[in-house]
C-alpha cells in the first residue's frame, strides 16, 4: 500500500516559518508549472512538487522499476494525508526510462 511517508511531513512544514524544503528551494517552483520527476520512487518529491505547482500545474513522474511503478500508479484513493491526497491528483506516473522521455520533448517544454 502506498502512503505519503516523509512527504506528509514535508507538506505540513511547507510554508512554515523558518522551514525551507531543499527541493523547493533548489527548483524555485511556481504555480502552474509542469515538473518532470525523473526518479519517481515512492513519489515523495513528486507530491511536494505537485503541492508547490498547485491546481494549475502537474507532475510527470517517471519510474523505471516495474514493481515501484505498479505500487505508485495503482490509483490509490488516499495516502492517509489530506495535503498528499490533494497533490496526488496532479501526479501522472509513467513506466520507462526518463532519458527517453526527456529526449522526446522539445527544449523548455516542461
Amino acid at each position: 500500500r502506498l502512503h505519503a511517508g516523509i512527504a506528509a511531513k514535508r507538506l505540513r512544514n511547507a510554508g512554515a516559518a523558518g522551514f525551507q524544503d531543499s527541493l523547493l528551494a533548489a527548483c524555485e517552483l511556481r504555480a502552474g508549472e509542469v515538473v518532470i520527476d525523473a526518479t519517481a520512487g515512492l513519489l515523495g518529491d513528486a507530491l511536494v512538487a505537485a503541492h508547490a505547482v498547485g491546481p494549475g500545474g502537474r507532475v510527470v513522474a517517471m519510474e523505471s522499476i516495474p514493481l515501484l511503478h505498479a505500487v505508485t500508479s495503482g490509483s490509490p484513493s488516499t495516502l492517509g494525508d489530506a495535503r498528499a491526497d490533494e497533490a496526488l491528483g496532479r501526479v501522472s506516473v509513467l513506466l520507462g526510462d526518463h532519458t527517453a522521455l526527456l529526449r522526446s520533448m522539445p527544449d523548455e517544454s516542461a
